[in-house]
């Protein structure tokens, strides 16, 4: 989001920008910190730590759901609620939140211009910028499946502020929060199904910090839980570039015993060789930036929604290839 402080600077406006996570980890307790969003993948908030006092939870299908009497979640939303009322500012930007962020209700009841960046995408009153990501990430998953694959795994992070490190059933699927990694998801879904591969046979493994032990770990949870996977489609490139680590570690040769597929177009991954997905990250700050001040500086306020989708493209480079001899 580098291009925002540019684009509302050149015009003389001020602004807040609510960073991805801003409401991340709520019913932990946990204070974050938010490193500047300069490349896709690699924004996610840390954890510094937390204090001793334990929200009330509910073990269900491997997730664990806060209730919603929960007095950490409830401090969470005061929180939000205060600081955004506090903030002597022209509009502001919400970049990549689930669409229950105390956040971003907050900033809904401010009643102020208003850009969101990536997600949510079902804010219809409100300016967004973005892409799609369901529609991006598709030419790569085709590379694969024009190549004979059909025992396809996905590696993806987080779907949901409630933390779910390991298998996603359709049900966490199909409510999931974070809009930018389902939609990629179904993306990957919608295309096996062209060539008649079910969901129920596609394995999904998600984490909920994008950092490479927990990328690596997802990798190697998903490879000795189905060695019979011919490649993964990742949906970020970190996560690919942990497949490819792990894949050298164990002697496997890319893309002749396992192909990969990423998604960013992180230098990292393309120097790699990663068939992957480039985003127009910096477009989307400076876009977002400017679509904010132009509403500011003519008093435009929510009037006439503006819904921006750049353009992405995709990488191709070397590491999707056949399925390997007997896969099949």
């Amino acid at each position: 989001m580098s291009g925002v402080s540019v684009a509302c600077g050149n015009m003389g406006v001020s602004m807040l920008l609510i960073p991805a996570g801003a409401g991340e980890l709520a019913s932990e307790k946990k204070e974050t910190t938010y490193p500047e969003a300069t490349e896709p993948g690699t924004t996610e908030p840390t954890p510094k730590g937390s204090d001793t006092k334990e929200p009330t939870v509910k073990e269900t299908a491997n997730q664990k759901k806060i209730e919603a009497t929960n007095p950490v979640k409830k401090e969470t939303t005061s929180k939000a609620t205060t600081l955004i009322n506090q903030a002597s500012v022209d509009g502001f930007i919400v970049y990549s939140v689930a669409k229950d962020d105390p956040y971003l209700a907050a900033v809904t009841n401010r009643n102020l211009p208003t850009v969101i960046c990536d997600q949510p995408t079902d804010q219809p009153e409100l300016n967004y910028v973005g892409i799609d990501d369901k529609q991006a990430i598709q030419p790569v998953v085709r590379k694969l499946t024009d190549a004979g694959h059909r025992k396809i795994g996905i590696l993806c992070i987080r779907l949901d502020r409630q933390p779910n490190n390991g298998p996603v059933s359709a049900e966490r699927l199909n409510n999931a929060a974070m809009h930018v990694q389902r939609s990629r998801i179904e993306g990957v879904l919608e295309v096996l199904a062209e060539v008649e591969v079910e969901r129920a046979d596609v394995p999904i493994v998600e984490r909920h910090i994008n950092d490479a032990t927990n990328n690596r770990s997802a990798a190697k949870e998903l490879l000795d839980k189905h060695p019979e996977i011919t490649a993964v489609v990742c949906t970020v490139d970190n996560m690919a570039l942990a497949v490819a680590e792990l894949a050298a570690d164990r002697g496997w040769n890319i893309p002749e015993q396992l192909s990969v597929t990423g998604f960013d177009g992180i230098p990292k991954a393309v120097e790699l060789g990663i068939t992957t997905v480039r985003q127009p990250s910096k477009d989307k700050g400076l876009t977002s930036g400017s679509v904010l001040a132009a509403l500011i500086a003519h008093g435009s306020g929510r009037d006439a929604p503006r819904r921006i989708l750049l353009e992405t493209t995709v990488i191709e480079g070397n590491s999707v290839g056949a399925p390997r001899v007997g896969a099949l």
